[in-house]
Protein backbone atom coordinates (compact mmCIF):
# COMPACT_ATOMS: atom_id res chain seq x y z
CA UNK A 1 0.00 0.00 0.00
CA UNK A 2 2.70 2.27 0.85
CA UNK A 3 4.61 1.87 -1.92
CA UNK A 4 1.77 2.53 -4.28
CA UNK A 5 0.76 5.99 -2.61
CA UNK A 6 4.40 6.37 -2.60
CA UNK A 7 4.32 6.60 -6.27
CA UNK A 8 0.55 7.96 -6.83
CA UNK A 9 1.83 11.13 -4.93
CA UNK A 10 5.18 11.13 -6.71
CA UNK A 11 7.15 11.43 -3.31
CA UNK A 12 10.90 11.29 -2.65
CA UNK A 13 10.41 11.20 1.11
CA UNK A 14 13.21 13.69 1.72
CA UNK A 15 14.09 13.22 5.39
CA UNK A 16 13.06 15.40 8.02
CA UNK A 17 14.68 18.84 8.25
CA UNK A 18 16.27 18.46 11.55
CA UNK A 19 18.84 15.67 9.82
CA UNK A 20 22.64 15.52 10.75
CA UNK A 21 23.97 18.69 9.53
CA UNK A 22 20.93 20.80 9.44
CA UNK A 23 21.42 24.16 11.33
CA UNK A 24 19.08 23.17 14.13
CA UNK A 25 20.80 20.04 14.67
CA UNK A 26 24.30 21.66 14.56
CA UNK A 27 22.67 24.27 17.68
CA UNK A 28 22.80 21.22 19.85
CA UNK A 29 25.73 21.34 21.80
CA UNK A 30 28.29 18.27 22.43
CA UNK A 31 28.99 15.95 23.46
CA UNK A 32 25.95 13.67 22.62
CA UNK A 33 25.66 9.63 21.10
CA UNK A 34 26.10 10.00 16.77
CA UNK A 35 23.10 11.84 15.40
CA UNK A 36 20.71 9.92 12.93
CA UNK A 37 19.61 10.18 9.75
CA UNK A 38 16.33 11.44 11.29
CA UNK A 39 15.90 13.57 14.41
CA UNK A 40 18.87 14.18 16.36
CA UNK A 41 19.14 10.78 18.62
CA UNK A 42 19.00 7.17 18.64
CA UNK A 43 16.44 4.85 20.75
CA UNK A 44 17.70 1.69 21.44
CA UNK A 45 15.89 -1.50 19.18
CA UNK A 46 15.03 -4.60 20.96
CA UNK A 47 17.00 -7.50 21.76
CA UNK A 48 16.62 -11.19 21.55
CA UNK A 49 17.72 -11.68 25.18
CA UNK A 50 14.55 -11.46 27.69
CA UNK A 51 15.36 -10.29 31.32
CA UNK A 52 13.58 -8.85 33.76
CA UNK A 53 11.43 -5.68 32.95
CA UNK A 54 13.31 -3.43 36.00
CA UNK A 55 17.06 -4.35 33.99
CA UNK A 56 15.87 -3.90 30.94
CA UNK A 57 14.04 -0.36 31.82
CA UNK A 58 17.41 0.39 33.40
CA UNK A 59 18.92 -0.43 30.26
CA UNK A 60 17.06 1.29 28.10
CA UNK A 61 16.93 4.50 30.46
CA UNK A 62 21.45 4.28 30.30
CA UNK A 63 21.14 4.68 26.30
CA UNK A 64 18.15 6.58 25.95
CA UNK A 65 19.45 9.40 28.28
CA UNK A 66 21.89 10.15 25.75
CA UNK A 67 19.24 10.36 22.85
CA UNK A 68 17.82 13.81 21.41
CA UNK A 69 14.84 14.47 19.84
CA UNK A 70 13.77 18.38 19.19
CA UNK A 71 10.86 17.09 16.33
CA UNK A 72 9.39 15.29 18.90
CA UNK A 73 6.82 17.38 20.71
CA UNK A 74 2.93 16.55 19.93
CA UNK A 75 2.22 20.09 19.09
CA UNK A 76 4.99 20.02 16.35
CA UNK A 77 3.86 16.98 14.79
CA UNK A 78 0.45 17.84 14.55
CA UNK A 79 0.21 21.19 14.24
CA UNK A 80 3.68 21.68 13.01
CA UNK A 81 3.96 24.25 16.00
CA UNK A 82 7.50 25.50 15.53
CA UNK A 83 7.02 27.70 18.64
CA UNK A 84 7.57 23.93 20.45
CA UNK A 85 10.27 22.86 18.33
CA UNK A 86 12.42 26.05 19.36
CA UNK A 87 11.55 25.72 23.12
CA UNK A 88 13.41 21.80 22.80
CA UNK A 89 16.75 23.08 20.83
CA UNK A 90 16.64 25.54 23.86
CA UNK A 91 16.06 22.88 26.17
CA UNK A 92 19.18 21.05 25.10
CA UNK A 93 21.65 24.46 24.11
CA UNK A 94 20.87 25.24 27.89
CA UNK A 95 22.33 22.32 29.16
CA UNK A 96 19.25 20.80 30.97
CA UNK A 97 19.63 17.00 30.18
CA UNK A 98 20.58 14.75 33.38
CA UNK A 99 22.25 11.66 33.15
CA UNK A 100 21.06 8.23 33.45
CA UNK A 101 22.05 7.72 36.93
CA UNK A 102 20.57 11.45 37.92
CA UNK A 103 17.12 10.03 36.23
CA UNK A 104 17.41 6.91 38.19
CA UNK A 105 17.88 8.58 40.88
CA UNK A 106 15.04 11.60 41.10
CA UNK A 107 12.94 10.00 39.46
CA UNK A 108 12.40 6.72 41.08
CA UNK A 109 9.07 7.30 42.14
CA UNK A 110 7.78 6.92 38.62
CA UNK A 111 10.29 3.89 38.08
CA UNK A 112 8.46 2.17 41.02
CA UNK A 113 5.27 3.03 39.52
CA UNK A 114 5.82 1.96 35.91
CA UNK A 115 7.94 -1.76 37.03
CA UNK A 116 4.53 -2.35 39.26
CA UNK A 117 2.14 -1.84 36.50
CA UNK A 118 4.24 -3.20 34.05
CA UNK A 119 6.26 -6.00 35.31
CA UNK A 120 3.27 -8.44 35.14
CA UNK A 121 2.17 -7.89 31.38
CA UNK A 122 6.07 -7.61 30.20
CA UNK A 123 6.34 -11.89 31.31
CA UNK A 124 2.58 -12.67 29.87
CA UNK A 125 4.34 -10.65 26.72
CA UNK A 126 4.31 -13.17 23.41
CA UNK A 127 7.27 -11.89 21.39
CA UNK A 128 10.70 -9.40 22.09
CA UNK A 129 9.26 -6.88 19.92
CA UNK A 130 6.58 -6.32 22.13
CA UNK A 131 8.40 -7.02 25.43
CA UNK A 132 10.64 -3.96 23.66
CA UNK A 133 7.96 -1.66 23.31
CA UNK A 134 6.22 -1.58 26.65
CA UNK A 135 9.72 -0.88 27.98
CA UNK A 136 9.75 1.55 25.59
CA UNK A 137 6.45 3.11 25.98
CA UNK A 138 7.93 3.38 30.00
CA UNK A 139 11.29 4.97 29.39
CA UNK A 140 8.48 7.53 27.46
CA UNK A 141 7.06 8.03 30.78
CA UNK A 142 10.31 8.69 32.54
CA UNK A 143 12.24 10.61 29.84
CA UNK A 144 9.50 12.41 27.67
CA UNK A 145 9.56 12.71 23.96
CA UNK A 146 12.94 14.44 24.19
CA UNK A 147 14.84 11.39 24.98
CA UNK A 148 12.48 8.78 23.38
CA UNK A 149 11.07 8.33 20.15
CA UNK A 150 8.23 5.76 18.73
CA UNK A 151 9.06 3.88 15.75
CA UNK A 152 5.76 4.25 14.61
CA UNK A 153 7.19 7.99 13.80
CA UNK A 154 8.85 7.79 10.89
CA UNK A 155 10.70 10.28 8.32
CA UNK A 156 7.48 10.35 5.69
CA UNK A 157 5.00 10.41 8.58
CA UNK A 158 4.24 14.24 8.45
CA UNK A 159 4.90 14.91 4.74
CA UNK A 160 2.66 11.97 3.90
CA UNK A 161 0.22 12.61 6.08
CA UNK A 162 0.13 16.57 4.78
CA UNK A 163 0.02 15.12 1.14
CA UNK A 164 -2.89 12.47 1.72
CA UNK A 165 -5.10 15.34 3.56
CA UNK A 166 -4.29 17.01 0.33
CA UNK A 167 -5.12 14.60 -2.39
CA UNK A 168 -8.68 12.96 -0.16
CA UNK A 169 -9.83 16.13 0.45
CA UNK A 170 -13.56 16.25 0.42
CA UNK A 171 -14.65 19.61 1.79
CA UNK A 172 -16.73 20.86 -0.69
CA UNK A 173 -19.18 18.20 -0.08
CA UNK A 174 -19.21 18.36 3.52
CA UNK A 175 -21.84 19.47 5.75
CA UNK A 176 -20.25 22.68 7.27
CA UNK A 177 -22.43 22.96 10.19
CA UNK A 178 -21.67 19.29 11.03
CA UNK A 179 -18.00 20.10 10.84
CA UNK A 180 -18.56 23.12 12.88
CA UNK A 181 -19.84 20.99 15.58
CA UNK A 182 -17.19 18.34 15.78
CA UNK A 183 -14.84 20.63 15.76
CA UNK A 184 -15.28 22.27 18.75
CA UNK A 185 -15.58 19.60 20.78
CA UNK A 186 -11.94 18.02 19.21
CA UNK A 187 -8.32 18.54 19.68
CA UNK A 188 -7.82 18.02 15.71
CA UNK A 189 -9.20 18.84 12.97
CA UNK A 190 -12.06 16.51 11.25
CA UNK A 191 -13.04 17.15 7.62
CA UNK A 192 -14.51 14.91 4.97
CA UNK A 193 -12.50 12.67 3.19
CA UNK A 194 -12.50 10.60 0.04
CA UNK A 195 -10.47 7.41 0.64
CA UNK A 196 -10.24 6.34 -2.98
CA UNK A 197 -7.16 7.21 -4.52
CA UNK A 198 -5.54 5.08 -1.31
CA UNK A 199 -7.44 2.28 -2.62
CA UNK A 200 -10.55 2.32 0.17
CA UNK A 201 -14.55 2.93 -1.59
CA UNK A 202 -15.03 5.16 1.74
CA UNK A 203 -16.44 8.75 2.27
CA UNK A 204 -15.77 9.59 5.88
CA UNK A 205 -15.53 12.19 8.35
CA UNK A 206 -12.11 12.12 9.78
CA UNK A 207 -9.09 13.68 11.04
CA UNK A 208 -5.91 13.66 8.75
CA UNK A 209 -3.52 11.33 11.09
CA UNK A 210 -6.10 8.50 10.46
CA UNK A 211 -5.88 8.54 6.62
CA UNK A 212 -2.08 8.51 7.61
CA UNK A 213 -3.00 5.27 9.73
CA UNK A 214 -5.03 3.83 6.71
CA UNK A 215 -2.90 4.06 4.64
CA UNK A 216 0.32 2.59 6.33
CA UNK A 217 -0.43 1.16 9.55
CA UNK A 218 -4.01 0.77 10.39
CA UNK A 219 -5.10 1.24 14.07
CA UNK A 220 -6.16 -2.22 15.84
CA UNK A 221 -3.84 -4.54 13.29
CA UNK A 222 -1.13 -6.45 15.02
CA UNK A 223 1.52 -8.30 13.05
CA UNK A 224 3.31 -10.92 14.71
CA UNK A 225 5.59 -13.90 13.99
CA UNK A 226 2.68 -15.80 14.25
CA UNK A 227 0.53 -14.28 11.74
CA UNK A 228 -1.23 -10.58 11.21
CA UNK A 229 -4.20 -9.92 13.94
CA UNK A 230 -7.43 -7.84 12.59
CA UNK A 231 -10.59 -7.97 11.73
CA UNK A 232 -10.95 -10.53 8.72
CA UNK A 233 -13.33 -11.50 6.23
CA UNK A 234 -16.44 -12.92 7.03
CA UNK A 235 -15.85 -11.60 11.05
CA UNK A 236 -18.46 -10.77 13.06
CA UNK A 237 -16.80 -7.55 15.02
CA UNK A 238 -17.79 -6.13 18.60
CA UNK A 239 -16.49 -2.49 18.11
CA UNK A 240 -16.79 -0.58 21.83
CA UNK A 241 -15.98 3.18 22.01
CA UNK A 242 -17.12 3.79 18.58
CA UNK A 243 -17.08 7.32 18.39
CA UNK A 244 -17.19 8.79 14.67
CA UNK A 245 -17.28 5.53 12.81
CA UNK A 246 -14.58 5.60 11.20
CA UNK A 247 -13.14 3.04 12.31
CA UNK A 248 -16.23 0.67 11.61
CA UNK A 249 -16.25 1.81 8.62
CA UNK A 250 -12.63 0.23 8.06
CA UNK A 251 -13.94 -2.70 9.84
CA UNK A 252 -16.79 -3.27 7.99
CA UNK A 253 -14.28 -2.80 4.63
CA UNK A 254 -12.17 -5.76 6.20
CA UNK A 255 -14.65 -8.50 6.87
CA UNK A 256 -16.78 -8.08 3.73
CA UNK A 257 -20.28 -8.41 2.86
CA UNK A 258 -20.23 -11.68 4.69
CA UNK A 259 -19.29 -10.06 7.67
CA UNK A 260 -20.81 -7.95 10.21
CA UNK A 261 -19.99 -4.98 12.87
CA UNK A 262 -21.89 -4.12 16.17
CA UNK A 263 -20.91 -0.68 16.99
CA UNK A 264 -21.46 0.60 20.33
CA UNK A 265 -20.88 4.37 21.40
CA UNK A 266 -22.55 6.49 24.18
CA UNK A 267 -22.31 10.37 22.97
CA UNK A 268 -25.11 11.49 20.79
CA UNK A 269 -22.66 14.19 19.27
CA UNK A 270 -20.59 11.22 17.86
CA UNK A 271 -23.63 9.28 17.07
CA UNK A 272 -24.90 12.21 14.77
CA UNK A 273 -21.74 12.21 12.95
CA UNK A 274 -21.16 8.21 12.51
CA UNK A 275 -24.86 8.55 11.19
CA UNK A 276 -23.67 10.68 8.57
CA UNK A 277 -20.63 8.58 8.30
CA UNK A 278 -22.91 5.69 7.70
CA UNK A 279 -24.82 7.26 5.32
CA UNK A 280 -22.20 8.60 2.97
CA UNK A 281 -21.46 4.62 2.08
CA UNK A 282 -24.57 2.77 1.46
CA UNK A 283 -22.67 -0.40 -0.24
CA UNK A 284 -21.01 -0.44 3.74
CA UNK A 285 -23.69 0.48 5.87
CA UNK A 286 -25.62 -2.69 5.81
CA UNK A 287 -22.51 -4.75 7.74
CA UNK A 288 -23.23 -2.22 10.51
CA UNK A 289 -25.47 -2.23 13.69
CA UNK A 290 -25.11 0.94 15.44
CA UNK A 291 -25.78 1.21 19.82
CA UNK A 292 -26.29 4.18 21.33
CA UNK A 293 -25.16 2.85 24.72
CA UNK A 294 -21.86 2.35 27.01
CA UNK A 295 -20.22 -0.68 27.67
CA UNK A 296 -19.68 -1.59 31.48
CA UNK A 297 -19.97 -4.72 33.88
CA UNK A 298 -23.83 -4.10 34.87
CA UNK A 299 -26.94 -3.14 32.79
CA UNK A 300 -27.04 0.65 34.09
CA UNK A 301 -27.82 4.04 33.73
CA UNK A 302 -23.96 6.13 33.67
CA UNK A 303 -22.85 10.08 33.84
CA UNK A 304 -20.87 10.93 31.03
CA UNK A 305 -18.48 14.06 30.87
CA UNK A 306 -18.73 14.61 27.39
CA UNK A 307 -16.00 15.47 25.14
CA UNK A 308 -16.80 14.31 21.50
CA UNK A 309 -14.96 11.62 20.69
CA UNK A 310 -12.38 11.27 24.03
CA UNK A 311 -16.09 11.69 26.45
CA UNK A 312 -16.00 9.25 29.04
CA UNK A 313 -17.81 8.17 32.34
CA UNK A 314 -17.58 10.46 35.30
CA UNK A 315 -19.28 10.98 38.15
CA UNK A 316 -18.74 14.93 37.26
CA UNK A 317 -20.62 14.23 34.03
CA UNK A 318 -23.75 15.86 33.36
CA UNK A 319 -25.18 13.32 30.68
CA UNK A 320 -27.04 10.40 31.56
CA UNK A 321 -26.67 7.33 29.46
CA UNK A 322 -27.33 3.42 29.26
CA UNK A 323 -25.08 1.05 29.89
CA UNK A 324 -25.03 -2.78 29.16
CA UNK A 325 -22.95 -5.55 28.93
CA UNK A 326 -21.67 -7.33 25.87
CA UNK A 327 -22.68 -10.85 27.47
CA UNK A 328 -26.17 -9.19 26.97
CA UNK A 329 -25.94 -7.27 23.62
CA UNK A 330 -24.18 -10.65 22.16
CA UNK A 331 -27.81 -13.08 23.49
CA UNK A 332 -29.98 -9.84 22.45
CA UNK A 333 -28.13 -9.71 18.70
CA UNK A 334 -28.86 -13.18 18.44
CA UNK A 335 -24.69 -13.20 17.71
CA UNK A 336 -24.02 -17.00 16.94
CA UNK A 337 -20.39 -16.24 17.02
CA UNK A 338 -17.43 -13.63 17.68
CA UNK A 339 -14.28 -12.93 16.31
CA UNK A 340 -13.07 -9.88 17.12
CA UNK A 341 -13.86 -7.25 19.87
CA UNK A 342 -12.38 -4.02 19.90
CA UNK A 343 -12.67 -1.63 22.98
CA UNK A 344 -11.38 2.03 23.18
CA UNK A 345 -13.37 3.64 26.08
CA UNK A 346 -11.50 6.06 28.04
CA UNK A 347 -10.85 4.22 30.88
CA UNK A 348 -13.60 1.81 30.87
CA UNK A 349 -12.14 -1.07 29.28
CA UNK A 350 -11.65 -2.99 32.21
CA UNK A 351 -15.32 -3.10 33.49
CA UNK A 352 -16.59 -3.68 29.48
CA UNK A 353 -14.11 -6.94 29.80
CA UNK A 354 -15.85 -8.22 32.92
CA UNK A 355 -19.33 -7.62 31.18
CA UNK A 356 -18.03 -9.66 28.43
CA UNK A 357 -16.24 -12.75 30.11
CA UNK A 358 -18.75 -15.15 29.10
CA UNK A 359 -18.16 -14.39 25.63
CA UNK A 360 -14.65 -14.33 25.53
CA UNK A 361 -14.98 -17.82 27.36
CA UNK A 362 -17.52 -18.86 24.74
CA UNK A 363 -16.30 -17.41 21.59
CA UNK A 364 -12.56 -17.05 22.49
CA UNK A 365 -12.52 -13.79 19.72
CA UNK A 366 -9.66 -12.02 18.81
CA UNK A 367 -9.24 -9.26 21.45
CA UNK A 368 -7.43 -5.59 20.86
CA UNK A 369 -7.60 -3.22 23.79
CA UNK A 370 -6.65 -0.06 24.36
CA UNK A 371 -4.65 0.06 27.72
CA UNK A 372 -3.26 3.63 27.84
CA UNK A 373 -6.01 5.54 29.84
CA UNK A 374 -5.41 4.26 33.11
CA UNK A 375 -1.71 3.42 34.31
CA UNK A 376 -3.14 0.53 36.35
CA UNK A 377 -4.93 -0.89 32.93
CA UNK A 378 -1.47 -2.34 32.22
CA UNK A 379 -1.59 -4.74 34.78
CA UNK A 380 -5.29 -5.20 35.86
CA UNK A 381 -6.37 -5.20 32.30
CA UNK A 382 -4.00 -8.42 31.00
CA UNK A 383 -4.32 -9.80 34.52
CA UNK A 384 -8.04 -10.09 34.40
CA UNK A 385 -7.75 -11.72 30.67
CA UNK A 386 -5.18 -14.01 31.51
CA UNK A 387 -6.99 -15.69 34.69
CA UNK A 388 -10.17 -16.07 32.72
CA UNK A 389 -7.50 -18.40 31.59
CA UNK A 390 -9.06 -18.66 28.15
CA UNK A 391 -5.83 -19.67 26.26
CA UNK A 392 -4.21 -16.47 24.78
CA UNK A 393 -0.85 -15.46 23.35
CA UNK A 394 -1.01 -11.80 23.57
CA UNK A 395 1.25 -8.63 21.84
CA UNK A 396 1.69 -5.31 22.07
CA UNK A 397 1.30 -2.58 19.67
CA UNK A 398 1.64 1.30 19.51
CA UNK A 399 -0.44 3.58 17.22
CA UNK A 400 0.72 6.77 17.87
CA UNK A 401 4.16 9.29 18.24
CA UNK A 402 3.12 10.12 21.43
CA UNK A 403 1.99 7.46 24.49
CA UNK A 404 -1.67 7.31 22.96
CA UNK A 405 -3.17 4.53 21.45
CA UNK A 406 -1.34 1.49 23.19
CA UNK A 407 -3.28 -1.45 22.62
CA UNK A 408 -3.01 -5.00 23.78
CA UNK A 409 -4.28 -7.75 21.49
CA UNK A 410 -4.96 -11.12 22.50
CA UNK A 411 -5.63 -14.13 19.55
CA UNK A 412 -5.89 -17.64 20.84
CA UNK A 413 -3.47 -20.59 20.68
Amino acid sequence: MLKHIKKLLGLSFPQNTLQKGSTAAQNIPKPCRPLSAFGTGITPGPTSVQTDFKSALYDFISDAAWARFVDNSYRYYTFDDGTELQKDLQYFHDGKQQTAKEILTQRADVIRQETSTKSYLYDLLADARSRHLLVTLSAYHILGHRHVRFSYYGERNIQLRKSLEALCDYSSEADGSLLTRINDESVVSYNLFNLAPIGLNMIMYTHAEMLYKFATVPQYVCSTVAGTIRASTADVVIDCGAALGDTALYFASSVGPAGRVLSIEPNPACIEVFKANLDLNPHIKPRIHLIQSAVGDRDDVITLLQNGPSSRISESGTLRVQSTMIDALVHTCSLKAVHFIKMDMEGAELNGLKGAANTIKKHRPKLAICLYHKPDDFDTIPRFLNELDVGYDFYLEHHHMNDWETVLYATPH
